[in-house]
């Protein structure tokens, strides 16, 4: 699936909606077409998840475009 075309990506709103088997670098690549940013992703939202590897399903996490993880982030991507 395309993250740009499924319902989990709110469109132009940089959130996403976790599904029942996704982890950061899942969501990297829907996201991001890549798991490269998958890192700087959990960085990001290390305030609205504790545990990167207990994402909860229903739960939003941000996803920012890829040029501002990689500014962000760059010891990460």
């Amino acid at each position: 699936p395309v993250a740009t075309t499924s319902p989990r990506t709110l469109s132009n709103s940089g959130t996403y909606e976790v599904q029942l088997t996704d982890s950061f670098w899942t969501i990297s690549k829907q996201v991001y077409g890549t798991g490269r940013y998958y890192q700087a992703l959990a960085k990001h939202n290390a305030a609205i998840v504790s545990d990167p590897l207990k994402l909860k399903p229903g739960s939003f996490v941000e996803t920012p475009a890829a040029d501002i993880l990689a500014v962000s982030y760059t010891h990460l991507t």
